[in-house]
């Protein structure tokens, strides 16, 4: 999968990205200094990895950065199958996303949308949000995108706990990738053991987020609301896996109680790991368009 950052936020994020090796190309759209475009690749990095920079003249308002994209066929030439393209949807650049991902239709898109903390936002800012936030749903559901992951930065904060005000967007910038990562990871092997169930094709829309074991607690990193579809991968030590014998039945009767709900279909996996902490990563999935406040 290659990534997209769009934006200083999507920018930051995707490039968090090139630390793992399955993130070959890493493309960051942002407004640069100049009055022209000007493309920078290839720079700075030995691991073999393409970390490429779009850097945007700035304009007055979305619909000057939507009218003013340039033909960027050049620049997203080494662009793979798969892309995750990430944006956080309240600055003005964010008029530039449907223009991009108008050149990359022939791609399999997967949005990260990161709602920024909306009590922080200006009333026009939250106008452009909620405007991008809708469409990028929509076209999503209609089977333009494969899928859209929404992450709240005010519920993530709270996934996160304590951190420091220096360390706070490095911190959460980490998690979110980590576990973006880790689901796509687990995503793409084998599990040692699982109940299979398909997300219904019309469930396009979710969230991404982390499961207590120990207090069977959800820390999801938005409120998504009417979920469908609940996948948890369960991440254990396989010594653990070999020696805990009530395990099974402590994994059953959580997921027992997580399709409790009317309406909610849930799968998981099991999967082998050498890390001495077990954890467990969750997507939830639905087809209900997502408001934005």
């Amino acid at each position: 999968m290659d990534v997209i950052g769009l934006g200083t936020a999507g920018s930051r994020i995707a490039e968090v990205f090139s630390q793992y090796p399955q993130y070959i190309n890493i493309y960051k759209v942002d407004v640069g200094v100049n009055s022209d475009f000007d493309f920078i690749s290839d720079y700075g990095d030995e691991s073999g990895k393409n970390i490429n920079q779009l850097n945007v003249p700035e304009q007055s308002n979305p619909e000057d950065y939507e009218k003013n994209t340039p033909d960027l066929t050049e620049y997203f030439k080494d662009l793979r199958e798969e892309v995750l393209f990430i944006i956080a949807g309240s600055g003005n650049i964010s008029g530039m996303a449907l223009a991009l991902l108008e050149q990359i239709q022939d791609k399999k898109v997967t949005i990260l949308f990161v709602r920024p903390d909306l009590s922080l936002l200006s009333e026009d800012r939250k106008r452009i949000g909620r405007t991008v936030f809708g469409i990028l749903q929509e076209y999503t559901r209609s089977g333009l995108f494969e899928r859209m992951l929404i992450v709240d930065n005010a519920m993530t904060q709270k996934v996160l706990d304590k951190v420091s005000i220096m360390n706070f967007f490095e911190k959460m910038n980490q998690l979110i990738v980590s576990t973006v990562h880790m689901i796509n990871v687990y995503y793409n092997i084998g599990s040692i053991y699982e109940n299979k169930l398909e997300v219904p094709a019309s469930c396009r829309i979710g969230t991404i987020g982390l499961y207590e074991m120990e207090s069977s607690e959800n820390k999801m990193m938005f409120d998504l609301d009417f979920p469908r579809h609940k996948r948890y991968f369960y991440c254990i030590n396989h010594q653990k896996l070999n020696e805990d014998q009530d395990l099974l039945n402590v994994i059953s009767s959580q997921m027992k109680e997580e399709s409790s709900e009317e309406e909610v279909n849930v799968s998981f996996g099991v999967y082998s790991t050498d890390y001495e902490s077990d954890y467990v990563y969750s997507v939830w999935y639905t087809n209900k368009i997502q408001d934005w406040s």
